[in-house]
């Protein structure tokens, strides 16, 4: 017989609350001791009085989807050390933005992959004043391999503090004197209510339980297993105010961080453009969990964050190795031939990579001359330009400032 949700076992003979007694209680079941009361769908409210241990059963398949995304990570390490250290931090930079791109996407807060770039520059500067600052500062510790211990409730305050305050109008903004929000609040779906975050007076007690949860060592609940069981904790908290996309964003940052320390710094900057690609999998699966006749049991939303998670790490595992095999045809085909002019090639390099990750976006020559790690003068850059228009490598888009791409074809050429 297969293994399916608690609350399917209604429309069969098995007795619900039977089946959940003989699961919570079963040699392979891993308690998380954090408290949930589950929620009535048809009334739309939470069950007072009614509260169940999050738990999960160490199903085969939690086994098998554990290991394929380790080893997954382990393709992601291997592939970046085919790459110069320069190339790493270019995709790791290109990264940083799709993934902060698709968490802003995710909630419906506008902004552009350029506002972004620019973002990560005002860092450079200590410019605070930038839209963004906070939540590039944030995620670039994590592409920077300074993933955080959170070991407190107000550290995830100060979280918050720098990835939305200052983005919550007025109606929405904390108490000063408060950690998290001091009233009731629910998130809504298409019929009414869905979830209501935890009592006021209880948020500080259920993060503090969440943390210690997920910091503490056991060597019966694998790491990658509290991780992603954490990251429902906190959304069943909701310790803000201002809707679910803005607190989605503060958990989904927490998930990245610590999935940078548990697998690999890329693996951690997916988590968003997965959770975007697939939102219908990852919203059911926290509905799933409330479920009243699910009596608390999580394997199931651990099971659809590992698949979002693999399915994106075998995507860019693709991606990755295509890219790297691009990249040797281009060596094989053109260093050679611009050998003739130094730092040619370097250059070119940079326009294919840009091409590869950016396809249609163009570089202006400061562009160029601030990423390239050699030290090329505007009038040396003006010749390498010239070698690269004549063999047909880039072309010109814009005349005020000059503006090039890669010829889109080029990589017809490979194949």
């Amino acid at each position: 017989m297969s293994y399916n949700e608690i609350y399917k076992s209604k429309y069969t003979t098995i007795d619900v609350k039977e089946e959940y007694h003989k699961r919570f209680n079963s040699y392979s079941s891993m308690k998380t001791n954090f408290i949930i009361s589950p929620m009535n769908k048809k009334i739309g409210f939470k069950i007072k009085g009614t509260e169940y241990n999050l738990f999960l059963n160490n199903l085969p398949k939690l086994t098998y989807l554990v290991s394929e995304c380790h080893k997954e990570s382990t393709k992601l390490s291997v592939l970046l050390e085919h790459l110069s250290k320069k190339q790493i931090d270019d995709y790791l930079h290109y990264l940083l933005i799709e993934e902060m791109q698709s968490t802003n996407e995710y909630e419906g807060v506008k902004s552009t992959r350029k506002e972004l770039g620019e973002a990560i520059q005002a860092i450079k500067k200590n410019d605070e004043s930038h839209r963004f600052y906070g939540l590039s500062k944030l995620y670039s510790e994590i592409a920077n391999g300074e993933s955080k211990l959170i070991q407190t409730p107000a550290d995830i305050r100060l979280i918050y503090d720098d990835l939305v305050s200052p983005e919550v109008d007025s109606d929405n903004q904390l108490d000063e004197f408060s950690l998290f929000r001091t009233d009731s609040v629910q998130v809504g779906g298409t019929s009414g209510a869905v979830h209501f975050g935890e009592d006021p007076d209880k948020i500080e007690q259920q993060l503090a339980t969440m943390l210690n949860f997920i910091n503490m060592p056991d060597e019966e609940f694998p790491n990658i297993l509290k991780i992603i069981i954490s990251h429902y904790m906190f959304e069943y908290i909701h310790p803000f105010f201002d809707g679910n996309g803005r607190v989605g964003r503060v958990g989904r940052f927490i998930l990245s961080n610590y999935l940078a320390k548990e697998l690999d710094i890329v693996s951690s900057l997916l988590m968003s453009r997965a959770v975007k690609t697939n939102r219908p999998k990852y919203e059911k699966a926290f509905l799933t969990i409330s479920e009243e006749d699910n009596f608390g049991e999580g394997t199931f939303f651990v099971i659809a964050l590992l698949e979002l998670l693999l399915d994106i790490q075998k995507e860019i595992v693709f991606e990755l190795k295509q890219n790297n095999q691009l990249r040797y045809q281009a060596k094989v085909n053109y260093q050679k031939e611009l050998l003739d002019v130094p730092f040619a090639f370097e250059v070119f390099q940079k326009y294919f990579d840009h091409l590869l990750y950016y396809p249609g976006e163009v570089l202006s020559r400061r562009d160029i001359i601030d990423s390239v790690d050699e030290d090329i003068s505007p009038y040396m850059m003006r010749k390498i330009e010239a070698v690269l228009l004549e063999k047909g490598l880039i072309e010109q888009i814009g005349e005020k400032p000059v503006t090039y791409r890669a010829v889109s074809s080029i990589t017809n050429l490979f194949n």
